[in-house]
């Protein structure tokens, strides 16, 4: 049994914000259900309208069912109470959902004034940003942070790529996913849903547990099964051997 299980079965002992945190972390992500983890969120802030994790939580809550003009109140108010690091990365990943570009910007902004601009995360929101902005020079500083370090900046790289095949620039967006050398790094920066679609026509080396934080540095080889139809690029459904690889999906943002 895993400890958030453990504790969700003795949250009866625990003080009512600290059963309400271990509440919405089983229902989010122990369960996945988003709905269940929502209620306990809005009846932790309506208990508690001033705790700062409560609004966070609720906030990412809302953002998975897709409720952006709420997530978007949620992560204010909880920057008016804390202006720091998570309370303002959760505003702008609310505004940028929220299409509330100028508001992300400012908030980008007083990240960087901050001096937070060595967080990995803000990197991979403030490509994104800039792609909506049509700021090339932003996007294009990015895009050289991530290539300096292709493991740091593996959501860089995937935002890149997707970039690329938005514009119909695919064989752009397979040189992005490749990197330097032939050695690409797909399998994390793609997440699951998409390691089903890459479009690589050659084998390729996958780093694994590293490019999650932690783990051996081996990297292991994936063998391809190509499939397609005439005049397609083909598509790579990759069988991995020996490893467990973690993707861009495969963290919930908190506080």
């Amino acid at each position: 049994m895993s400890k958030v299980s453990k504790a969700f079965e003795l949250r009866d002992r625990l003080t009512i914000p600290s059963r309400f945190q271990v509440e919405t972390v089983y229902y989010g992500d122990v369960r996945k259900e988003w709905d269940k983890d929502c209620r306990v969120g809005q009846e932790w802030v309506h208990a508690f309208p001033r705790d700062v994790i409560a609004r966070t939580n609720f906030s990412s809550c809302l953002e998975r069912l897709g409720s952006h003009d709420e997530q978007l109140v949620q992560s204010r108010e909880a920057v008016r109470l804390l202006p720091s690091e998570p309370t303002l990365m959760h505003l702008l990943i609310a505004a940028i959902d929220a299409q509330r570009i100028d508001e992300a910007k400012e908030t980008y902004d007083e990240l960087i004034s901050r001096g937070m601009d060595s967080l990995r995360l803000l990197h991979l929101y403030h490509a994104l940003l800039a792609f909506l902005q049509n700021d090339k020079p932003e996007m294009q500083k990015e895009w050289a942070w991530a290539s300096q370090d292709p493991v740091r900046g593996r959501w860089v790289l995937f935002i890149e790529a997707k970039i690329e095949s938005f514009y119909g620039r695919s064989r752009e967006a397979r040189k992005e996913i490749a990197g330097s050398g032939g050695k690409v790094l797909v399998l994390a920066v793609l997440p699951r849903p998409a390691r089903h679609e890459m479009h690589i026509g050659a084998d390729v080396e996958f780093r694994g547990h590293p490019l999650a934080g932690g783990g051996s540095q081996e990297i292991i080889r994936v063998q391809q099964q190509h499939v397609g139809g005439a005049g397609e690029t083909n598509a790579v459904i990759p069988r991995v051997r020996d490893a467990e690889v973690c993707g861009p999906d495969d963290a919930r943002s908190g506080a």
